[in-house]
C-alpha cells in the first residue's frame, strides 16, 4: 500500500473522477505493477486553466512592442499559441 495518499484524480477529456483519502495498493506480477484504488469517487467537470509562461509573454512583448498585459491577453485569446498572438498583435 502507498502511505499517506491524499487524493487520486483520474482525468478524461471532459471530466475528472476524484478520490479523496483513497487507499492505493500496488501488486506486482510477471514484472508488471498493477495499482488498485479503493475509495469513494466524485465526478466533476474538468476545467482546463491555461498557463501562460512569463517567457512567452516576454517574447511577444519583444516581437510586437506591446505591454506585458496586452501580450498576456493576446496569448490567452490564442490559446497560448505564440505565432498566432504575435500575428494578431502585428496586424
Amino acid at each position: 500500500e502507498i502511505e499517506d495518499v491524499e487524493e487520486v484524480i483520474i482525468r478524461t477529456a471532459d471530466s475528472e473522477i476524484v478520490f479523496d483519502d483513497a487507499a492505493v495498493s500496488i501488486m506486482e506480477a510477471a514484472g508488471t505493477k498493477t495499482y488498485q484504488l479503493t475509495g469513494t469517487p466524485r465526478e466533476q467537470e474538468r476545467t482546463q486553466e491555461l498557463v501562460i509562461p512569463d517567457e512567452d509573454v516576454k517574447l511577444v512583448v519583444e516581437q510586437t512592442g506591446v505591454s506585458e498585459e496586452v501580450a498576456r491577453d493576446a496569448l490567452k485569446e490564442s490559446g497560448g499559441d505564440l505565432a498566432d498572438a504575435i500575428m494578431w498583435l502585428s496586424d
